[in-house]
């Protein structure tokens, strides 16, 4: 499963199969059972797969924006404040998934890792996720804050939904010990990627 485009389509599916346990109607919103969407293209993925098998067991995203008003309703309005602040690129961080065999081992964390890290590599001033508020509790380990006080929010994806932000800075977070991989749509290569 090295091709970037086949792995890409196993995270597509991982997505559909791990959000279907909490959202109910997901098959209406993304009838073929892959959880795919514009941003795809363009965002820099990370994956981590399984020994065996190659296939990925935990997966998330980072897109980079020019602004953060570049979001889709609703989550766009969430940030209303935190737009046309900060000069591009903006890092969105987005569409974390872990397999549930496989949660509890940091999979998460170090994936969160992974995306500031790379927002701090690109130079973005900013970074920005919606996260439940289990999920923000761990985000706020790695420098994210709450970025109105109008929620929580929900949407298609859920309810309990907390927008956050991050001013970018130093990354000292410890990471386990996971292989991630890095996948380059455009490019389309997966590579290893290592902390920094």
């Amino acid at each position: 499963m090295g091709d970037a485009v086949t792995l890409l389509e196993a995270i597509y599916r991982l997505r559909f199969v791990v959000w279907a346990e909490t959202v109910t109607d997901l098959h209406r919103h993304y009838p073929d059972g892959r959880m795919v969407d514009l941003d795809d293209a363009t965002a820099v993925h990370f994956v981590v797969r399984d020994d065996a098998t190659g296939a990925p067991i935990a997966a998330a995203r980072v897109t980079f924006l020019a602004d953060l008003a570049a979001l889709a309703a609703p989550i766009r309005g969430w940030f209303a404040e935190h737009q046309g602040h900060r000069d591009p690129p903006l890092a969105f961080l987005s569409r974390l998934v872990c397999a549930p065999p496989h949660r509890g081992a940091g999979l998460a964390r170090a994936l969160d890792h992974a995306r500031v890290a790379i927002a701090e590599e690109r130079h973005a001033p900013l970074a920005a996720a919606v996260a439940s508020s289990r999920r923000a509790r761990s985000l706020a380990a790695h420098g994210f804050v709450v970025a109105t006080d109008r929620g929580p929010f929900a949407y298609h994806l859920g309810a309990d939904r907390v927008p956050l932000i991050r001013p970018c800075g130093p990354v000292a977070q410890v990471l386990p010990g996971a292989a991630i991989w890095r996948i380059d749509p455009r490019a389309a290569t997966v590579t290893p990627w290592t902390a920094p």
